[in-house]
């Protein structure tokens, strides 16, 4: 009993050294993992366009939301694998008017798509997924990047009246996408077009029926402030640069609205900083 009583206090050497091992392969092999994940590249911008270009496709699914029968899909180059929305849609829609009127056309375009999601990057933006041109299923199509660690839409959000950690970042977030949006005219920005990340990061998706070339701004009361960089930009912008940027996805008389539309919110800031102060209006 006595033996048996030692044993059960007091391990033997091996005992020990065999569970010390265990301990310390247990807190290696967590610091490898957190040293991949830390140490693990992002894909960049052109490395996604270059992947949604060349990766196979091997698997797609028609999603059940929207009305275009767009396609979810799976993507892998042998290295890597990672999903992607493809839009093939293009079609004429009932003409939008102008101020004084006149109808304007408007259409429903996987071309856009791609023009939006270029001239965001123009703008030093950050909030719409890579977009590419390629055939599917011989036919043409915008395949654009499946956003990453999407923790919800804004439908969602504002269904179970979920409040953002931090009110002040999310207004800003919020008035650069409706300026983008204003600027491009897109008047599909609904619910299920705006997702939101696990870390409450603005990501702006589906614009294929932006870009009418409607010379006004559909609610510019809803423009209360522009980050600094981004007016500046705007302000700068010449039809050139769009169409350098865009790289043909745009006809002239598209440009050309967003030329009138730039027009209108440079005014309507300039306005609101006499009304209110620069530093009211500007935001870093």
């Amino acid at each position: 009993m006595r033996t048996h009583a030692n044993l059960t206090r007091k391990p033997t050497l091996n005992t020990r050294a065999v569970a010390k091992l265990a301990a310390v392969a247990v807190l290696f092999l967590a610091a490898v993992r957190a040293a991949a994940q830390v140490a693990a590249p992002a894909v960049s911008l052109d490395q996604q366009e270059k992947f949604l270009q060349t990766g196979k496709i091997v698997s797609q699914k028609i999603l059940s939301r929207g009305v275009t029968k767009s396609i979810r899909a799976t993507l892998s180059d042998g290295k890597l694998t990672h999903d992607a929305h493809i839009q093939m849609v293009d079609k004429q829609l009932v003409n939008l008017y102008a101020p004084d009127g006149t109808p304007v056309p408007w259409r429903d375009s996987y071309k856009y798509n791609i023009a939006a999601y270029r001239l965001h990057r123009f703008l030093g933006l950050d909030m719409t997924p890579a977009s590419v041109e390629r055939k599917v299923s011989a036919k043409p199509a915008a395949i654009t990047w499946w956003a990453d660690d999407i923790k919800m839409l804004e439908l969602d959000r504002l269904r179970k009246s979920i409040q953002p950690p931090d009110p002040k970042d999310w207004e800003r977030q919020m008035s650069t996408a409706r300026v983008f949006d204003h600027l491009i005219f897109n008047i599909d920005r609904n619910l299920e077009n705006l997702a939101i990340t696990n870390n409450w990061k603005v990501v702006l998706i589906d614009h294929t029926r932006a870009f009418s070339a409607v010379p006004k701004l559909m609610n510019p009361e809803d423009l209360t402030m522009c980050r600094r960089p981004l007016f500046e930009k705007i302000q700068g912008l010449s039809a050139p640069a769009i169409q350098e940027a865009v790289n043909g996805y745009l006809t002239k008389s598209e440009i050309e609205g967003i030329m009138k539309r730039r027009d209108l919110i440079v005014q309507h800031f300039k306005k609101l900083m006499a009304e209110k102060g620069e530093a009211a209006v500007l935001i870093p």
